[in-house]
């Protein structure tokens, strides 16, 4: 076991903050340790019964929140106490979806897929500027993502752009992600740009 939570064998001790224990995995080792050391109760102080404080910005969506992307800032579709915003969608903006699923396979009980989208906007230039979402109902969490940065919201996933550009009537580079979900359907039913909803291709 490895205290790193990206660790390619188990994801490690730690979760993704790199700082708070991940107790249900700690409890598997903790009859080893205490055998070794004769200590019960060694490195437990942070694995108290008790329910842990949700804690905002940490990219984890945790009790009370319906989102989280790793900052507490108003106005990027995630507010500063990780509740949903439902900015108001873009004057003259239309918006088309190439979407294409590459690879899904089992994941124990669930399901992954990579999925990449190309958007062309119309009407206006957002640049890297821009909130996508996808919209499936059976998305649980992302293991990876490249041009945004999405995070679980109810319904589905939602993110701010991240290095790629969206401008006026050019097709995209691809936009990604690696998700687990219930279904083996994957696929967005619906992708919305700056909550415009998006002609699929």
């Amino acid at each position: 076991w490895s205290w790193n939570p990206n660790s390619g064998d188990t994801g490690g001790i730690l979760k993704d903050d790199w700082k708070t224990v991940n107790c249900e995995k700690y409890q598997n080792l903790r009859r080893l340790m205490s055998y070794c050391s004769g200590d019960t109760n060694i490195g437990m102080e942070s694995c108290s019964s008790s329910t842990p404080t949700p804690v905002c910005g940490n990219g984890t969506v945790e009790a009370g929140e319906q989102c989280d992307d790793r900052n507490t800032v108003s106005g990027d579709g995630c507010s500063s106490s990780c509740q949903t915003e439902t900015p108001p969608p873009s004057a003259n903006l239309t918006c088309t979806a190439k979407v294409r699923v590459e690879g899904s396979w089992p994941e124990g009980s669930n399901y992954k897929a990579n999925i990449v989208t190309q958007i062309t906007v119309n009407g206006q230039s957002l640049g890297n500027n821009f909130t996508m979402k996808y919209i499936n109902p059976s998305y649980i969490n992302k293991t990876n993502a490249w041009g945004w940065d999405p995070a679980l919201i109810s319904g589905g996933m939602s993110g701010r752009g991240t290095y790629i550009n969206l401008n006026n009537g050019v097709k995209s580079e691809d936009l990604g992600i690696s998700l687990i979900g219930s279904s083996s359907a994957l696929k967005p039913q619906q992708v919305l740009i700056n909550d415009t909803l998006c002609t699929m291709q």
